[in-house]
């Protein structure tokens, strides 16, 4: 028994070691590949990219939302046909929309001075005036964004004037090293009221379509031409039906 134990031994060598490796390194790779398939799928006309913050030269805060060409094409039919029918439009004729979460916090001054009471009549009992009763209180507030009047009391209300400014652009931009440069589409949206934060954006728009090189109709012009009796190339006028490749569009 000991010898035929120490024979298979000395005969097995490193091959389970190496059988155990090539085992264990296939079911990561198998494993791998699962995690990347279960990977949630970015949404359609969503960038995958997170909102970017960041501050323009003339210090407006600017929310950007950045994604390839296609993470911004109108894909999502039941949203934009939600749209276009609210709008009184069809699919076809949306060429591109934004929708823009805003969030808005801030507190408006007072203003000094605008401060007003309503009293009641007065009331007289046994002869003696009682004092009078304020029935409504009344304070305008105003910031360079908004203005403001509130009333407290019998009648209370909240009239409230905001002013801002929206700026919304398309760009492209260019990220990545010298040999992995890729160009992205990028939407940059700010507002000149530093109270009112953008807390998400969704975009679409129709990429443009690309100019097609290859036609086929009718040609006439002047150039060289083959002639039939003579079977010798000749200048002159040319009326033909054939493919055209432009080169060059101008």
């Amino acid at each position: 028994m000991g010898i035929f134990s120490n024979t298979t031994s000395k005969r097995s060598g490193p091959w389970p070691t190496i059988i155990l490796v090539i085992m264990t390194a296939a079911l990561t790779l198998l494993l791998a590949s699962q995690v990347r398939q279960c990977k949630k799928p970015t949404p359609t006309g969503q960038a995958p990219d997170s909102l970017i913050h960041s501050i323009n030269k003339a210090g407006d805060q600017v929310t950007s939302l950045r994604g390839t060409v296609e993470d911004f094409g109108i894909q999502q039919r039941r949203i934009t046909d939600s749209i276009a029918l609210v709008y009184g439009a069809k699919f076809r004729e949306l060429k591109e929309y934004m929708i823009a979460v805003l969030q808005t916090k801030a507190e408006v001054p007072v203003v000094i001075g605008s401060t007003q009471y309503d009293y009641a009549p007065p009331v007289v009992i046994n002869h003696d005036t009682c004092p009078p009763q304020i029935r409504n209180i009344r304070a305008d507030f105003e910031s360079p964004y908004y203005y403001a009047r509130a009333q407290l009391g019998e009648d209370p209300y909240l009239k409230i004037v905001g002013f801002d400014t929206l700026t919304a652009i398309w760009r492209d931009t260019t990220m990545g090293k010298f040999l992995r440069k890729k160009t992205y589409l990028q939407f940059d949206i700010s507002l000149a009221n530093p109270d009112t934060r953008v807390t998400g954006i969704k975009t679409y728009r129709v990429p443009a379509p690309r100019p097609k090189t290859w036609a086929f109709g009718f040609q006439f012009g002047y150039g060289v031409t083959v002639s039939p009796t003579t079977r010798r190339l000749t200048p002159g006028p040319y009326i033909g039906v054939g493919f055209t490749k432009s080169l060059i569009r101008f």
